[in-house]
């Protein structure tokens, strides 16, 4: 049986790492008591994976979302990227570069089955997530996914809820550098004169989804 399916691997998988869980509401505005999603996320800093251990199975897909084309991968069933793209090849090859030390397989149908639960807002959704990053670029996404639902903040806002609010170009990195589009909420961030700024999957999509969000919490 295959790992990610396999519920015993992934209670011991999950079991052996060092976790960071965070339970995270999206609220609406108008509507306090409901919710969008919420995100569920484990984390462990990449520096306790051992270079020539394979970790586990990645299985990914390419599937469309109500913001695009986008490559999903998952570990068993937690989310390890989303990607929004338009050069399939381009994304799987950041996929396995990201992923180096596990095995990567493709599993559209599973993956597909995944895109449609995770996009299903009229449900508030739970999204369980897995990052593998430095302590520093897990707090600052951390930190992300605790910018509310509809709102805008700067760099250096970002760089004091991290603790260091000198740190405003390490942030940037680690923001450049998040894994999971939309769910780990980059595009929440702006230049401190109030330009939208740049976007890794594209400034035209930045502006797509600030507009989503401001609409939905209206």
């Amino acid at each position: 049986m295959q790992k990610y399916m396999n519920l015993s691997y992934f209670s011991s998988f999950y079991s052996s790492i060092l976790q960071i869980k965070i339970i995270f509401l999206q609220k609406t505005q108008s509507h306090p008591m409901k919710t969008m999603y919420k995100i569920d996320m484990c984390s462990q800093n990449k520096a306790h994976i051992a270079k020539n251990e394979t970790l586990t199975t990645v299985c990914y897909g390419f599937t469309h979302s109500p913001f695009g084309d986008c490559l999903i991968a998952a570990v068993s069933n937690r989310i390890c990227m989303l990607y929004f793209t338009k050069d399939k090849n381009i994304a799987l090859s950041d996929l396995k570069k990201k992923w180096e030390h596990a095995e990567i397989k493709e599993n559209t149908s599973f993956i597909k089955e995944i895109s449609k639960n995770i996009f299903s807002f009229t449900h508030s959704p739970t999204i369980p997530i897995y990052v593998e990053g430095t302590d520093f670029q897990i707090n600052v996404w951390k930190c992300l996914i605790d910018v509310p639902f509809g709102s805008l903040i700067s760099y250096e806002e970002l760089a004091e809820k991290v603790g260091n609010k000198k740190a405003v170009r390490a942030v940037a990195t680690a923001v450049a550098n998040n894994p999971i589009a939309f769910f780990i909420p980059c595009h929440r961030i702006v230049r401190k004169s109030g330009e939208t700024g740049n976007y890794r999957w594209g400034k035209e999509l930045k502006i797509q989804l600030i507009a989503w969000e401001k609409e939905k919490s209206s």
